[in-house]
């Protein structure tokens, strides 16, 4: 429940289900609920502003991940990503995004969401003055989406997924040439 939250951008909601996931992931002694929801926590911690605790929860959840021997999704590295440059850390920013534009990096755990990983990594070389390349990265990020719209036969579901914030963003900065702040 607590990436529902995140997708709409209720950082509330999404705080309370990961702090309920990671009770309960650590009271069953369960790394890998607990690693999941350490990384939600860090997203709703992010979209609340708080972004020093929540990188600190995406690096726990990362190096969960490395303990058991998972390498980082792009999609976290997207996460962590995020909340560096939301926090000002352009370098930092920069570093944890590189992953999404690295052809070799190993495929997106789920790619029908490739396109955040690639709008983020956009917005993060917008922000470091890279606009040739926050530009590619930007159609690569839209062109993915496309792709994605065009295998969702359904109407309605078409257009509910475009919806989405991190979807609408995307679309917002191909056709007016919005980005955020």
């Amino acid at each position: 429940m607590s990436t529902v939250f995140h997708l709409r951008e209720n950082g509330t909601e999404a705080r309370r289900y990961a702090l309920r996931a990671l009770e309960a992931g650590r009271a069953m002694g369960n790394e890998v609920i607990e690693a999941t929801a350490l990384a939600n926590l860090g997203n709703a911690e992010r979209s609340l502003g708080d972004f020093s605790v929540a990188i600190g929860h995406m690096k726990e959840a990362l190096a969960l991940g490395e303990r058991m021997m998972h390498p980082p999704a792009v999609e976290e590295l997207a996460n962590l990503a995020l909340a560096y440059l939301e926090s000002g850390d352009i370098a930092a920013a920069l570093e944890a995004s590189r992953s999404a534009l690295d052809p070799a990096s190993p495929p997106s755990d789920n790619e029908a969401w490739r396109q955040y990983s690639l709008w983020i990594a956009a917005r993060v070389l917008r922000a470091a003055g890279k606009q040739p390349a926050a530009s590619v990265a930007l159609q690569r990020a839209h062109r993915h989406l496309q792709r994605v719209l065009e295998r969702i036969e359904d109407a309605e579901a078409r257009a509910t997924f475009l919806t989405l914030p991190m979807n609408a963003a995307i679309v917002a900065a191909v056709d007016a040439g919005v980005w955020p702040a």
